[in-house]
């Protein structure tokens, strides 16, 4: 007799950040392809959780009241994450997200919760540390989105690169879906910056990047999604050359941050 056990695949799978999370979905559906117990058949089922935190709650409840589901990967926002944690560690399912970053999260004292990212405060650490020492920037146009993602990113990063001798003297909330940019990179142009820095997914940081390649600016790109399979490249196009981009994960064995 064979066991069916599965695991459940939360995430915006449609949408706009849909880039992202299907290409999460076919890489957990090709590891679970690798494993082969006797007796046993492992199974992904895929919920579409649109980044809103209302239907990660109907998705929670429908997933608890499945028996067969032992466990829940995906959880790609913070947002929604955060909104269904306490479910899950009711529910004795346990939850992992490979890219929700924002730091309390780890503070919840959920004994069910496993991340494989590091956190914005880390991340921001870094990207600070990268633009004073290493970029050696003065004076920085900050971009963030004011999500769970972008705020607490920028707000750390405002935190330590101040620390560190650099200022930040313009901050502009980019909110996500925004799509007409040029009056926004006209204003970065006048600005007497430097560098700039995307507290932003790979969606809005490559618009804005393409469009500063039109208008040709000086400031140099200090973004926030550089992992090995970020859209950002692919997106962005030739906007994305001279780019520097930071990443909330790795391989700590290589790297000091």
């Amino acid at each position: 007799m064979v066991r069916i056990i599965k695991i459940a695949f939360v995430a915006p799978l449609t949408g706009d950040q849909s880039i992202v999370a299907i290409p999460m979905l076919k890489a957990a559906e090709l590891a679970l392809s690798n494993y082969n117990i006797p007796g046993i058949r492992l199974e992904i089922l895929g919920f579409d959780d649109m980044a809103d935190s209302s239907q990660a709650g109907q998705i929670a409840v429908e997933i608890s009241n499945i028996k067969e589901i032992i466990a829940v990967i995906g959880n790609k926002n913070s947002s929604t994450l955060e909104s269904v944690g306490s479910w899950y560690e009711k529910n004795r399912i346990s939850f992992l997200t490979p890219s929700a970053t924002n730091f309390s999260i780890s503070q919840k004292g959920w004994q069910g919760f496993f991340r494989l990212c590091s956190d914005d405060e880390a991340q921001a650490y870094a990207a600070a540390k990268f633009a004073s020492l290493d970029l050696r920037l003065k004076n920085i146009f900050l971009f963030h989105d004011e999500t769970e993602y972008g705020l607490p990113l920028s707000e750390n990063f405002s935190r330590f690169v101040t620390d560190m001798g650099a200022s930040i003297t313009h901050s502009k909330l980019i909110t996500t879906g925004t799509k007409d940019v040029v009056s926004i990179v006209n204003e970065l142009k006048k600005s007497e910056t430097d560098g700039v820095f995307f507290a932003l997914t790979e969606i809005e940081s490559s618009i804005l990047a393409k469009e500063m390649k039109v208008q040709n600016t000086s400031q140099i790109i200090l973004g926030t999604d550089g992992s090995p399979g970020s859209q950002f490249l692919v997106l962005a196009g030739s906007g994305a050359e001279g780019a520097y981009m930071t990443y909330a994960g790795g391989f700590p064995g290589k790297n000091e941050e």
